[in-house]
């Protein structure tokens, strides 16, 4: 765990990720990239009562439950599953006990508390090729080429 996101210290990962949002650059923000996606989307980072160290549950992230790896001390905590933002409406995939907010998605990023290329992650393949797909084609429209109508 590499420490409070709101540490002076990560001024520099607040600055990158506050840049790719401002551009609409693509972004999936793993663990403390998602702590700082979240916060600079407007929600609060709690220290979490006891670390996450190593630790595998099953997650519902948006409506489909997941087995994932956690290793954090920090995590996001909403009330709401949706809130607006001025870089537009993002979805929460959170904790219906504590509100900690598991994973989210915006228009052009997503982030996640987990870690989905851990061997805890048995899931995490899936969740990356869902969040990833979503991302490059909402980035990049896909034009389609028929040969047969080409001239």
């Amino acid at each position: 765990d590499p420490g409070d996101p709101a540490d002076r210290k990560m001024a520099a990962m607040r600055g990158l990720v506050r840049d790719l949002l401002d551009r609409g650059q693509p972004m999936l923000a793993v663990c403390l990239g998602h702590q700082v996606l979240a916060n600079l989307l407007g929600l609060r980072v709690d220290r979490r009562l006891a670390p996450y160290q190593g630790l595998q549950r099953r997650v519902d992230l948006f409506g489909t439950a997941r087995r994932v790896g956690f290793y954090a001390s920090f995590t996001p905590v909403s009330a709401e599953p949706v809130i607006a933002t001025p870089y537009g409406r993002v979805e929460l995939a959170r904790d219906p006990v504590d509100g900690a907010v598991h994973a989210l998605r915006g228009p052009g990023f997503a982030g996640v508390q987990f870690h989905p290329e851990s061997v805890l992650s048995e899931d995490g393949f899936d969740v990356l090729h869902d969040l990833v797909t979503a991302l490059v084609v909402e980035a990049s429209p896909i034009a389609v080429v028929n040969p047969a109508q080409a001239g």
